[in-house]
């Protein structure tokens, strides 16, 4: 048997356990006999697009899933998801950041080697140490 074909058998017995349904239960809903339902179940018969859709409503599980890709889809929801998240965070960083270099544009020029400095496209390392320097300059100050 096609190892595919293998897949959405076992996907179609174990989510129609899980749902409680007998085979005979799935067949009416699909409105075809008991032995034409085993057939599918056990992949004598071919499935049509229109049968797997059928079968996934009846069964309440995606046909994504009933074919076999369920993890890939979970992975990219997951992925999808994880996305999101970073880039949540990236735009939360670039807003922190403008607003702290909006505030050091403001408090510069009574800092006067740090203004020299802020004109200057720092490396990393650089930035975030004139950002400690600045912030003991500022709380010395205040």
């Amino acid at each position: 048997m096609d190892e595919k074909v293998e897949v959405v058998r076992k996907n179609l017995r174990e989510w129609r356990e899980k749902k409680g349904l007998s085979q005979e239960d799935v067949a009416v809903a699909l409105g075809v006999s008991l032995l034409s339902y085993s057939k599918i179940e056990r992949g004598i018969t071919e499935l049509t697009i229109k049968r797997v859709f059928e079968l996934s409503s009846i069964l309440d599980v995606s046909p994504v899933v009933l074919l076999g890709y369920g993890q890939i889809y979970e992975d990219y929801n997951r992925i999808s998801m994880e996305l999101e998240d970073v880039t949540a965070k990236k735009d939360q960083l670039k807003y922190d950041l403008t607003n702290f270099l909006n505030f050091l544009r403001v408090e510069l020029p009574n800092l006067s080697f740090l203004g020299k400095l802020l004109t200057m496209i720092p490396k990393a390392n650089e930035f975030f140490k004139i950002i400690e320097q600045t912030e003991k300059e500022i709380r010395e100050k205040y």
